[in-house]
């Protein structure tokens, strides 16, 4: 991928999906712990094949300098980002928020304050992850009050863009928290 498009596009987002994809196949119908449960044992037995292994990816170096667990440990904890924050937090904005682009802006600001988002840690360091916290929970404190987070988010985006500051691990889990939702709550799915 990196050869031809000059970018890992989303490297996180496919491996995680796949690990979803596959929990699905494990079994029909399951509780969101036993999906968690799936996937985590799931993530194990990848990573216990991968030993020895040194993958050459910006995660794999930054979680080496900076001793996080980054896509890796969300994956063998059964996602906690998607199920504790995002997934409460979307079903959450779509009860009670006025559409589901609000809804998701919402769950994106919970995960920005709890994804150990490595493409954030690769680009920004330490205090870029930091202001990924302090700019979600901002976010999230404008929602909340029904306050115009649009242009806050438009600031951020330009602000994000000249720092050259990304978070695509959180992109990662907002796009799993959607595709969860429709599978864990259809009945609610917008």
């Amino acid at each position: 991928m990196a050869e031809e498009i000059g970018s890992n596009a989303h490297r996180g987002y496919i491996f995680l999906s796949g690990l979803v994809l596959l929990a699905a196949a494990v079994g029909g119908s399951a509780s969101p712990a036993q999906w968690r449960q799936r996937i985590g044992s799931l993530a194990t037995r990848v990573f216990e094949r991968q030993r020895g292994v040194d993958p050459r990816t910006h995660g794999a170096r930054t979680r080496r300098a900076l001793n996080v667990a980054g896509v890796h440990g969300e994956a063998v904890a059964g996602l906690p980002s998607v199920f504790d924050r995002g997934l409460p937090a979307f079903s959450r904005g779509l009860a009670t928020l006025a559409s589901p682009q609000a809804a998701g802006h919402y769950a994106m600001a919970a995960l920005m304050q709890s994804v150990e988002d490595t493409t954030t840690l690769h680009r920004a360091g330490r205090g870029g992850l930091a202001r990924l916290r302090r700019d979600g929970a901002e976010i999230q404190g404008l929602i909340e009050a029904g306050r115009d987070h649009l242009s806050a988010l438009a600031a951020l985006n330009a602000e994000y863009r000249a720092a050259d500051l990304t978070m695509g691990g959180v992109a990662d889990c907002l796009a799993l928290t959607f595709a969860l939702h429709k599978i864990l709550e259809p009945d609610r799915a917008r």
